[in-house]
């Protein structure tokens, strides 16, 4: 991350975090979050104890639980009660976000250009308070949008026998908002098209509201519209980040594809869960069924919300945040404390707020010291785990049906893939070796002149040929060609407005449960995640073929002169 974006998200990870611990009945008494060199760690502290000694027996854990962990129990029983995360659900699409969105339109209308450096400070203030509350409703809700897909999961397991992996094909395309903006476009780009000069004009790189003013002027509404919406949204969960509205090369690009690409792949997603779901419930009994519909309706609601939390308080807010340093930036660069606006992404809030409201230093040496940290870091990037593997988690036997079920989620969430029933997900690591089947399916043989590459974590189903993209961040975003594999160390949930234009989809860090499978599934593509070597690996160009269904990458066998495969879905 950006030093603006770490000093934001370590408090917000920090509080947000431990405080969703404490509302719900969590086992971690704290969460410790820190920034070094860009890249951020957190640490979660049990109840008791430090986290490094064994977790507690099964019997003692229920004593603790009728004694010292009481508060957590009953916190537990209130708020995880399905009643409770129902009208949490609830709250936030009928309060929260309404009242999110006003806040972020009151703030955004506010014409910084006229503003003094008090001014600038207290609308930056501003943007970043509304940012800290946006984050608190998002840490808030995150066992709300997890507690019931894992009730759904275990009803699945129980009522017919399904895998993980099954049962959460079952929701694949019940998160809309992972989508709109992309399907939106996509109708707009199929409007465009049946205007061939004014879309060659565009193809031209003449630029993009000027050519629909003057073609239709309700088409440059709507485009207008969807810039307002979606296209102020930060490319990745740091607000120091750029948004799409700064990248008109990508929005191009996408207004540009195959307008089928988008909304028709979503479409048949959609209808195939729809079959799905009509097979699963078809061989249950009257009794069985209506159990399963219950549940599969909570999870719809909660898997849907996880999403659309994440657009509204991560990226939007973020993309708030964003604007107004840029503000702020500008006002120092005219002023010859830094040599351009976008420098202010290198300083943290804090500083750039006395920076703001106080005046005449020079900030020049304090942004190339962090760009030149955070570009060393990039160069020589930290382990994945500091202080060596985390220790056994509990048994979970000894605590009260509400608190063990809250827990075990969490665990489940945390472990970065779905476990078979039976087992403890928290006992798995959160990546696969890039060589060697450590988890799922075992290595298949070379076939078709293919050879194995990596392996990984089945994030969403299918296979697909294509030339690899390598996209290191937001800043390579345009480079992405229609067709091509993707190709990255991890997404953020802004990524979507990517994937129309992507083949398939490999990352090095992600699992089932992340952003990346959920947004992959929506759309129907390909994907392997947990690679942990994909970006190292892999090269620009190269021919590959992804089969999300087993977790494998494959090459081309043979001579790599051979001519790249032609690319199939």
């Amino acid at each position: 991350m950006t030093a603006l974006g770490a000093s934001l998200a370590t408090r917000a990870v920090t509080d947000g975090l431990s405080a969703a611990f404490r509302r719900y009945g969590g086992l971690i008494g704290r969460v410790e979050c820190r920034s070094i060199g860009g890249e951020l760690y957190q640490r979660m502290v049990p109840l008791a104890g430090d986290g490094t000694g064994a977790p507690p027996h099964p019997l003692l854990l229920a004593v603790l639980a009728r004694t010292a962990l009481r508060r957590r129990m009953r916190a537990a029983r209130v708020h995880a009660s399905p009643t409770a995360v129902a009208a949490a659900v609830a709250r936030w699409r009928e309060i929260d976000r309404p009242d999110l969105e006003h806040r972020l339109e009151t703030l955004r209308a506010v014409a910084t250009g006229g503003l003094d450096g008090p001014g600038l400070a207290a609308h930056l203030r501003d943007s970043r308070d509304l940012f800290a509350r946006a984050m608190r409703l998002h840490f808030d809700l995150t066992v709300p949008g997890i507690v019931p897909v894992y009730a759904f999961v275990r009803v699945c397991r129980r009522l017919l026998g399904y895998d993980d992996r099954a049962c959460l094909r079952l929701l694949a395309g019940a998160s809309p908002a992972t989508s709109a903006g992309s399907v939106a476009l996509a109708r707009i780009g199929e409007r465009l098209a049946g205007h061939p000069g004014a879309r060659a004009r565009v193809a031209a790189g003449e630029e993009v509201a000027a050519v629909l003013a003057e073609t239709s002027p309700d088409l440059a509404r709507d485009y207008a519209d969807w810039l307002h919406r979606y296209a102020r949204s930060c490319l990745n969960d740091d607000p120091g980040s750029g948004v799409l509205a700064d990248r008109p090369d990508l929005v191009r690009a996408l207004l540009l594809t195959d307008p089928a690409a988008a909304s028709g792949r979503v479409e048949s997603v959609r209808s195939a869960r729809r079959g799905a779901v009509a097979q699963a419930r078809s061989g249950l009994a009257v009794r069985a069924r209506r159990e399963f519909d219950a549940a599969l309706a909570a999870a719809e609601a909660a898997h849907g919300l996880r999403e659309e939390v994440a657009f509204w308080t991560g990226s939007q807010c973020g993309g708030l945040v964003h604007e107004a340093a840029l503000a702020a930036g500008r006002s120092l660069a005219r002023q010859g404390r830094i040599d351009r606006a976008h420098d202010v992404v290198d300083l943290g809030l804090d500083d750039l707020l006395a920076a703001v409201e106080g005046g005449g230093a020079d900030l020049r040496v304090a942004v190339a010291t962090a760009r030149a940290e955070r570009a060393w870091t990039r160069a020589h990037p930290g382990p994945a785990v500091l202080g060596g593997p985390s220790p056994a988690p509990p048994d979970l036997r000894g605590l009260p049906r509400r608190a063990r079920l809250v827990n075990e989620a969490m665990l489940w969430a945390r472990a970065g893939r779905p476990a078979a029933p039976g087992s403890d997900p928290a006992t798995r690591p959160a990546h696969r070796p890039a060589h060697g089947p450590a988890h799922g399916p075992t290595r298949p043989a070379p076939r078709n002149g293919a050879v194995p590459i990596l392996t990984g974590i089945p994030g969403s189903p299918g296979r697909y040929r294509g030339a690899v993209r390598i996209v290191d961040g937001e800043a390579d975003a345009g480079t992405l060609r229609g067709g091509e594999v993707l190709v990255t160390r991890m997404t953020d949930p802004a990524w979507s407005a990517l994937f129309p234009l992507a083949g398939a989809l490999v990352t090095d860090i992600g699992g089932e449960l992340s952003h990346a499978a959920i947004v992959a599934r929506e759309y129907g593509i390909p994907a392997v995640l947990g690679t942990v070597a994909a970006t190292s690996t892999l090269r620009d160009g190269e021919p590959v073929e992804v089969d999300g269904t087993a977790g494998m990458v494959f090459g081309r066998g043979g001579d790599a002169a051979t001519p790249p495969w032609k690319e199939s879905s």
